[in-house]
């Protein structure tokens, strides 16, 4: 029953529309590069995910769910418009746990999940843009700058200045999302 309510609870604020502004701020934190194998460094990442019961096999009435982390290499060009051309792989986590420790804990704290995310790209010039996605919904985005920061993105919605609409695609403009 806690975990119906919790999750009524969340679901009722995911759905609050935060149409993003002009003069809206980033988390970001810089990027320096490492010495790590960018192995290494997803591992390490991956490792205080673990520690913190972020990624780890969560139980519910559905089943168990398993955490994640997938290499994708066609998202930023897919749902992005003005991305750094020079850093084409999205790495997702797929991060699975405590419906209300993950929300009201990880998924809060866009500090952290830029820290956690310049890690990466610090030892993966590669990567551009880094998903922490909850298992049922949602996710925030964290991305490459050229200022070399990497920054949480800001949520918009569909009508806003930062989306480009064809007859085929919607794209967003770097730094901003939406997520159902």
């Amino acid at each position: 029953m806690k975990f119906i309510a919790s999750s009524l609870t969340i679901l009722f604020f995911l759905a609050l529309p935060i149409p993003a502004k002009g003069n809206d701020s980033w988390t970001f934190s810089p990027v320096k590069v490492s010495n790590e194998t960018c192995q290494d460094a997803i591992d390490g990442v991956k490792s205080y995910l673990v520690k913190n019961k972020y990624f780890i096999p969560w139980k519910w009435e559905g089943g168990t769910v398993y955490p994640s982390v997938k290499l994708n290499d066609s998202n930023i060009r897919e749902y992005y418009f003005d991305y750094p051309q020079e850093r084409q792989s999205n790495l997702i986590f797929k991060l699975s746990g405590d419906f209300d420790k993950l929300y009201q804990g990880f998924l809060s704290s866009p500090q952290l999940m830029s820290d956690l995310a310049a890690r990466i790209m610090g030892a993966c010039p590669q990567i551009g843009l880094i998903d922490y996605n909850h298992w049922w919904e949602g996710g925030v985005p964290v991305g490459y700058f050229p200022d070399g920061t990497a920054r949480t993105f800001i949520y918009t919605d569909f009508d806003s200045e930062f989306v480009r609409t064809t007859t085929n695609t919607t794209k967003f403009k770097w730094g901003y999302y939406f997520s159902p």
